[in-house]
């Protein structure tokens, strides 16, 4: 962005807000439409079905509320603060004032986020395939395992059978 689009956008009435640790930014499943970009602090992303999981933590530059406002829909996580926060809130009419080319460079910039987030994404699935097919290659040896010291285990009973069926007749 040149000096002038900074001023623009700087002039431009939006809220400047602090969270202490524990507090939610956003609530999964609010319609509040807002774009955070993430001045100091650091903030966590969970889900409501997993609330123990951390999905994401995100650090000072990080914007985070986009998809909600562009596709002008429910809140998909929480975001919660995991320190003493502050943030620049980019309500939905700030985008009102801005010049169509201003507005077209903010939206490249969001796509270059989604993409990069769609790249994790597709690599933490990548990762965590390959520790499944680790796990259930795991579990099949393990079964092998198994099968085999049954087996033994079978052996050592049909022995230990003949055995006394040995010491039975010698006793007779």
């Amino acid at each position: 962005f040149t000096k002038e689009e900074k001023r623009l956008i700087a002039e431009i009435k939006n809220s400047m807000a602090r969270f202490k640790p524990g507090e939610y930014l956003i609530h999964q499943g609010a319609y509040e439409q807002s774009i955070y970009v993430l001045l100091k602090g650091r903030v966590n992303i969970t889900k409501k079905e997993v609330p123990r999981a951390i999905i994401n933590t995100l650090g000072p530059g990080d914007v985070f509320g986009e998809i909600s406002s562009l596709g002008k829909r429910a809140r998909t996580t929480n975001v919660i603060a995991k320190a003493d926060v502050m943030v620049l809130k980019l309500h939905a009419e700030f985008f009102d004032k801005l010049t169509a080319e201003l507005r077209e460079k903010i939206k490249d910039q969001f796509l270059v986020i989604l993409v990069n987030r769609l790249d994790q994404m597709n690599n933490s699935v990548i990762t965590l395939k390959s520790e499944l097919e680790g796990i259930f290659h795991a579990e099949e040896q393990v079964k092998q395992n198994l099968a085999g010291v049954a087996n033994s285990l079978t052996q050592i009973r049909n022995e230990v059978n003949g055995i006394s069926d040995v010491v039975g007749n010698l006793l007779r």
